[in-house]
């Protein structure tokens, strides 16, 4: 396969856009994608993203500063994560579809997943990803949002592969890969949502309820499955067809792809399995007050065992039906004949 030129690199023009073609002068031998950016269209258009996140975070900090009611109350870091929220949601919606549209857009070899036709709109989306992951990390660290440290690691890590891709041109390999792999970025806008619903008091609600099966199920085929076969075809398809010389810049990229997938196992096992688990092992007892919202399915009503949550026993409550079943056996009346707390309980059931 031989390269092609950038069909915006053969115009002439001037300023701080002029596409020159610098990757070529700094590796003359090196393999060029077709219809490969520029190293400066790639370098201008990750700053143009930059400066769009930059000035999305801080239009989100004003807005909800005069929308959002509990924002002013929150702590500075917590500010921050709510608009970094923000442009994450917003970063998803830009590379979601546009990652789809390039990959299936784009001609691939069957051998070695080699684009054969111009890459030049995939690596855009790329520039985007490392746009947002700069500012990302930016905000995290000089905010100190919640668990910053494991975010800014994320973010360090994850960046690595898209790096080297973007602007060494010894390492033009692996855009299949990379975009794949970003596809992971989907099962933001469920928990993104989950987030904001428990913020606002909505963690038992059905709406919660809803996003987090929907990130959890997700989470499944994008975060574990697709991102393990992006490893195999990576190691099948990429790794023998790469020149020897050029494996080396490539090497990084893989051990950061397996530190992403570990990074994603343990997240989907350690907090949404243990979430699931915990929202199923509720099993609320006949005297407890259930939560109208609370969506956890009821296993059984004999188990008097209560847990945090949604279903917690009220002394009064037991109190008061242990009185009124002590009555109702005495005048030997029907269940039906008397009134008790349970109602929210049988309600619910």
């Amino acid at each position: 396969m031989s390269g092609t030129t950038d069909p915006l690199s053969a115009s002439s023009t001037s300023g701080w856009l002029t596409l020159l073609a610098a990757s070529d002068a700094q590796c003359p031998n090196c393999y060029t994608e077709p219809g490969a950016l520029a190293f400066n269209a790639r370098v201008a258009i990750t700053a143009a993203f930059f400066f769009f996140f930059s000035v999305t975070f801080f239009l989100s900090w004003v807005i909800l500063f005069k929308k959002y009611s509990i924002f002013p109350s929150m702590t500075l870091g917590v500010k921050a994560d709510n608009c970094s929220r923000i442009n994450s949601t917003i970063h998803t919606a830009i590379i979601v579809p546009g990652l789809l549209l390039g990959l299936f857009t784009t001609t691939w070899d069957n051998e070695t997943m080699m684009p054969l036709t111009s890459v030049a709109f995939l690596q855009a989306i790329l520039c985007c990803t490392i746009a947002y992951f700069i500012c990302d990390f930016i905000v995290i660290v000089y905010y100190k949002v919640p668990m910053w440290i494991g975010f800014a690691a994320h973010h360090a890590i994850a960046i690595i592969p898209f790096f080297i891709y973007m602007f060494f041109p010894q390492c033009p390999y692996g855009l299949f890969i990379l975009s794949g792999f970003m596809m992971v970025e989907f099962s933001n806008f469920s928990l993104n949502t989950q987030a904001i619903l428990q913020q606002n008091g909505h963690g038992k609600s059905r709406a919660y309820a809803f996003a987090f099966y929907w990130t959890f199920v997700s989470c499944i085929f994008i975060r574990i499955i697709n991102p393990i076969a992006m490893l195999v075809i990576l190691h099948v398809k990429i790794w023998p067809a790469l020149p020897e010389d050029s494996k080396v810049y490539l090497l990084p990229g893989i051990i950061s792809a397996y530190l992403i997938v570990v990074f994603c196992s343990s997240v989907f096992v350690g907090v949404l399995c243990k979430e699931l688990r915990n929202r199923w092992a509720a099993e609320p007892s006949p005297m407890d007050t259930a939560d109208p919202e609370d969506t956890r399915a009821i296993k059984s009503p004999l188990n008097h065992r209560s847990t945090e949550g949604g279903w917690k026993a009220d002394p009064n409550r037991q109190m008061a039906n242990a009185a009124t079943t002590a009555v109702k056996h005495a005048a030997h009346m029907d269940d039906d004949d008397i009134v008790t707390d349970r109602a929210p309980l049988v309600k619910q059931l």
